[in-house]
């Protein structure tokens, strides 16, 4: 079975796709773990999108034009909302289903710098893979270890895997 993110990658050259302002887009990237945050969300609150897949690499100027150059970018009623944590918001707060953050400001706060820690391994993983230098990558190791150490502890005390 087809997932609605199997589409082929925009570039440029590409044409601008043709939208209903009524539907839901996600301009995305296949394997950006970003723009999944975003498409996460998306499917926990069960809402029918499409998807433009964006060549990152060779990105299409009228994409550059009316974003930030970067995904994910949520379409709708002729909104553009860039970037994931607050695509993930939007989505959550304009959306129903299941909430996605607690009601407790505390605890969405804690939330919130388990996220950026998760960042932090983000970035770690890609420089340890990108690295050429054998320093540079064990510096990497060690900040990825590390911050992962700290969501792990986060969540052994929350009693939850996730």
């Amino acid at each position: 079975m087809s997932k609605v993110w199997d589409v082929p990658h925009l570039k440029t050259g590409s044409e601008r796709p043709v939208m209903d302002p009524d539907q839901v887009y996600v301009y995305n990237m296949r394997y950006c773990p970003y723009a999944q945050r975003a498409m996460l969300t998306l499917l926990a609150k069960k809402v029918d999108f499409k998807v433009f897949n964006i060549n990152l690499k060779q990105k299409p100027d009228w994409f550059v034009n009316e974003t930030f150059g970067k995904v994910p970018v949520l379409l709708y009623k002729g909104e553009i909302i860039p970037e994931s944590l607050i695509v993930s918001d939007y989505v959550d707060e304009l959306f129903p289903g299941p909430q996605q953050h607690p009601s407790d400001p505390t605890q969405k706060a804690k939330d919130r710098v388990l996220l950026e820690i998760f960042n932090r391994v983000i970035m770690s993983y890609y420089k340890l893979m990108l690295s050429k230098e054998e320093e540079a990558k064990e510096t990497a190791l060690k900040d990825f270890c590390k911050n992962l150490d700290v969501i792990t502890e986060d969540l052994k005390k929350r009693g939850s895997k996730f």
